[in-house]
């Protein structure tokens, strides 16, 4: 059962990711819930796997 995920942020969510990110001192597990956030609004990473 794949799940396709449509990721949407607003301006102001989306500079907060990108400073979580960047300044590198938070919880490993946010910066990579960052980072997926981040990577699925840009389409950077596939949504479904063969």
């Amino acid at each position: 059962m794949n799940k396709k995920y449509i990721v949407r942020l607003t301006d102001e969510e989306r500079k907060q990711l990108e400073k979580t990110v960047s300044k590198g001192k938070t919880q490993a597990y946010k910066i990579k819930h960052a980072n997926v956030l981040l990577k699925r609004m840009f389409h950077l990473v596939p949504t479904e796997r063969a």
